[in-house]
Protein backbone atom coordinates (compact mmCIF):
# COMPACT_ATOMS: atom_id res chain seq x y z
CA UNK A 1 0.00 0.00 0.00
CA UNK A 2 1.15 3.62 -0.73
CA UNK A 3 -0.15 6.62 1.40
CA UNK A 4 -0.68 9.43 -0.15
CA UNK A 5 -0.65 12.44 2.19
CA UNK A 6 -2.62 15.28 0.90
CA UNK A 7 -0.92 19.20 0.77
CA UNK A 8 -3.71 20.32 -0.80
CA UNK A 9 -3.25 19.72 -4.57
CA UNK A 10 -5.89 19.60 -6.65
CA UNK A 11 -4.33 16.65 -8.22
CA UNK A 12 -3.85 14.51 -5.05
CA UNK A 13 -7.17 12.18 -6.50
CA UNK A 14 -5.59 11.92 -9.42
CA UNK A 15 -2.18 10.96 -7.25
CA UNK A 16 -4.11 8.06 -6.15
CA UNK A 17 -5.53 6.93 -9.04
CA UNK A 18 -2.60 6.80 -10.93
CA UNK A 19 -1.13 4.62 -8.34
CA UNK A 20 -4.31 2.31 -8.62
CA UNK A 21 -3.98 2.36 -12.21
CA UNK A 22 -0.80 0.30 -11.97
CA UNK A 23 -2.41 -2.25 -9.64
CA UNK A 24 -0.75 -1.14 -6.39
CA UNK A 25 -3.77 0.00 -3.67
CA UNK A 26 -2.99 3.76 -2.60
CA UNK A 27 -5.02 5.53 0.57
CA UNK A 28 -4.88 9.13 0.92
CA UNK A 29 -4.35 10.70 4.52
CA UNK A 30 -4.50 14.36 5.22
CA UNK A 31 -1.14 16.53 6.36
CA UNK A 32 -2.14 16.21 10.01
CA UNK A 33 -1.17 12.33 10.06
CA UNK A 34 1.72 11.42 12.60
CA UNK A 35 4.10 8.48 11.81
CA UNK A 36 2.40 6.67 14.56
CA UNK A 37 -0.67 6.62 12.58
CA UNK A 38 1.06 5.21 9.47
CA UNK A 39 3.32 2.80 11.15
CA UNK A 40 0.04 0.79 11.48
CA UNK A 41 -0.96 0.49 7.70
CA UNK A 42 2.11 -1.98 6.84
CA UNK A 43 2.98 0.81 3.81
CA UNK A 44 5.83 0.41 1.04
CA UNK A 45 6.01 4.07 0.44
CA UNK A 46 4.84 7.32 1.09
CA UNK A 47 4.01 10.15 -1.47
CA UNK A 48 4.33 13.97 -0.65
CA UNK A 49 1.17 15.64 -2.58
CA UNK A 50 1.37 19.26 -4.15
CA UNK A 51 -0.35 22.35 -2.91
CA UNK A 52 -1.06 25.67 -3.03
CA UNK A 53 1.06 27.30 0.18
CA UNK A 54 4.68 28.30 0.41
CA UNK A 55 6.47 25.63 2.72
CA UNK A 56 7.82 28.81 4.60
CA UNK A 57 4.32 30.56 5.11
CA UNK A 58 3.38 30.92 8.97
CA UNK A 59 0.00 28.34 8.43
CA UNK A 60 1.90 26.39 5.59
CA UNK A 61 0.81 22.62 6.32
CA UNK A 62 3.53 20.87 7.46
CA UNK A 63 4.92 17.53 8.08
CA UNK A 64 5.05 15.05 11.32
CA UNK A 65 9.16 15.04 11.24
CA UNK A 66 8.52 11.26 12.54
CA UNK A 67 7.42 10.63 9.22
CA UNK A 68 10.72 11.40 7.40
CA UNK A 69 12.45 8.56 9.82
CA UNK A 70 10.75 6.14 9.02
CA UNK A 71 12.78 3.50 6.70
CA UNK A 72 10.51 3.43 3.71
CA UNK A 73 10.54 5.25 0.23
CA UNK A 74 9.08 8.94 0.02
CA UNK A 75 8.34 10.97 -3.34
CA UNK A 76 7.86 14.82 -2.66
CA UNK A 77 5.69 15.96 -5.54
CA UNK A 78 6.27 20.03 -6.31
CA UNK A 79 5.07 21.40 -2.26
CA UNK A 80 5.92 17.58 -1.42
CA UNK A 81 9.47 18.00 -2.48
CA UNK A 82 10.18 21.34 -1.11
CA UNK A 83 8.84 19.99 2.11
CA UNK A 84 11.59 17.74 2.46
CA UNK A 85 14.01 20.01 1.56
CA UNK A 86 13.14 22.31 4.20
CA UNK A 87 13.29 19.63 6.34
CA UNK A 88 16.61 18.89 5.58
CA UNK A 89 18.34 22.23 6.35
CA UNK A 90 17.95 23.28 2.27
CA UNK A 91 16.09 26.56 1.31
CA UNK A 92 13.30 27.44 -0.77
CA UNK A 93 12.92 30.58 -1.79
CA UNK A 94 9.86 32.54 -4.18
CA UNK A 95 12.42 34.31 -7.06
CA UNK A 96 9.56 36.59 -8.57
CA UNK A 97 8.50 34.82 -11.00
CA UNK A 98 7.19 30.43 -11.47
CA UNK A 99 6.66 27.93 -13.99
CA UNK A 100 3.23 27.12 -14.66
CA UNK A 101 2.56 24.67 -17.58
CA UNK A 102 4.23 22.81 -20.15
CA UNK A 103 7.67 22.72 -19.50
CA UNK A 104 10.76 20.55 -20.58
CA UNK A 105 13.30 18.96 -18.22
CA UNK A 106 16.73 17.53 -18.66
CA UNK A 107 18.46 14.69 -16.36
CA UNK A 108 21.82 15.76 -15.12
CA UNK A 109 22.63 12.30 -12.90
CA UNK A 110 21.72 9.26 -13.84
CA UNK A 111 18.23 7.94 -11.28
CA UNK A 112 16.10 5.58 -10.93
CA UNK A 113 13.05 7.45 -10.33
CA UNK A 114 13.52 9.09 -13.66
CA UNK A 115 14.51 5.35 -15.68
CA UNK A 116 13.06 5.21 -19.33
CA UNK A 117 12.69 8.95 -19.44
CA UNK A 118 13.43 10.83 -22.50
CA UNK A 119 15.77 13.87 -22.90
CA UNK A 120 14.42 16.45 -22.70
CA UNK A 121 11.21 15.13 -21.64
CA UNK A 122 7.73 17.33 -21.01
CA UNK A 123 6.70 18.16 -17.71
CA UNK A 124 3.73 19.54 -16.49
CA UNK A 125 4.92 22.21 -13.93
CA UNK A 126 2.70 24.46 -11.37
CA UNK A 127 5.00 25.87 -8.49
CA UNK A 128 5.55 29.33 -7.83
CA UNK A 129 8.77 29.00 -4.78
CA UNK A 130 11.98 26.49 -6.12
CA UNK A 131 14.65 24.83 -4.11
CA UNK A 132 17.61 27.01 -3.97
CA UNK A 133 19.68 25.30 -1.80
CA UNK A 134 19.44 20.94 -1.22
CA UNK A 135 20.89 20.78 2.03
CA UNK A 136 22.46 17.68 3.46
CA UNK A 137 23.03 14.90 1.41
CA UNK A 138 20.59 15.04 -1.62
CA UNK A 139 21.61 15.55 -5.24
CA UNK A 140 20.12 17.10 -8.45
CA UNK A 141 19.13 14.91 -10.84
CA UNK A 142 17.05 16.83 -12.92
CA UNK A 143 16.56 20.49 -14.44
CA UNK A 144 14.20 22.72 -16.19
CA UNK A 145 15.51 24.60 -18.97
CA UNK A 146 15.29 27.46 -16.89
CA UNK A 147 17.83 25.69 -14.50
CA UNK A 148 15.23 25.19 -11.71
CA UNK A 149 15.69 22.10 -10.02
CA UNK A 150 13.21 19.44 -11.25
CA UNK A 151 14.28 16.48 -9.91
CA UNK A 152 16.48 15.23 -7.01
CA UNK A 153 17.15 12.05 -4.84
CA UNK A 154 18.95 11.47 -1.61
CA UNK A 155 22.40 9.97 -1.98
CA UNK A 156 21.70 7.76 1.29
CA UNK A 157 18.00 7.13 2.26
CA UNK A 158 14.73 6.15 -0.41
CA UNK A 159 14.00 10.02 -0.68
CA UNK A 160 13.13 11.62 -3.73
CA UNK A 161 11.10 14.66 -5.10
CA UNK A 162 10.37 16.11 -8.09
CA UNK A 163 9.20 19.53 -9.00
CA UNK A 164 6.82 18.31 -11.73
CA UNK A 165 3.39 16.76 -11.87
CA UNK A 166 4.03 13.25 -12.91
CA UNK A 167 0.37 12.41 -12.53
CA UNK A 168 -1.42 14.88 -15.54
CA UNK A 169 -1.00 13.69 -18.62
CA UNK A 170 0.60 16.72 -19.78
CA UNK A 171 3.78 15.07 -18.20
CA UNK A 172 4.63 12.62 -21.19
CA UNK A 173 6.54 10.00 -19.53
CA UNK A 174 4.88 11.17 -16.11
CA UNK A 175 3.07 7.16 -15.28
CA UNK A 176 7.05 5.49 -15.67
CA UNK A 177 7.77 7.63 -12.85
CA UNK A 178 4.75 6.63 -10.82
CA UNK A 179 5.89 3.17 -12.03
CA UNK A 180 9.26 3.67 -11.01
CA UNK A 181 8.53 4.46 -7.57
CA UNK A 182 6.23 1.97 -6.91
CA UNK A 183 7.92 -1.14 -8.29
CA UNK A 184 11.71 -0.08 -8.85
CA UNK A 185 12.04 2.03 -5.67
CA UNK A 186 9.41 0.98 -3.03
CA UNK A 187 8.86 -3.06 -4.30
CA UNK A 188 5.18 -2.78 -4.94
CA UNK A 189 3.60 -5.91 -5.65
CA UNK A 190 1.04 -5.65 -8.69
CA UNK A 191 -1.73 -7.53 -6.99
CA UNK A 192 -4.56 -5.32 -6.36
CA UNK A 193 -7.87 -4.41 -8.32
CA UNK A 194 -10.46 -2.78 -7.59
CA UNK A 195 -12.85 -5.92 -7.54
Amino acid sequence: MIAVIDYGSQYTQLIARRIREENVYSEIFPHATLAKDLEQKNLSGIILSGGPSSVYSENAPQIDKNILNMKIPILGICYGMQLLIKNNDGKVLHKGHGEYGSSEINKVEDSILLKNLTDPSQVWMSHGDEVDELGNGYRVTARSLTGVIAAIEHENELRYGVQFHPEVIHTIKGQEIISNFLFEISSCIPNWTAK
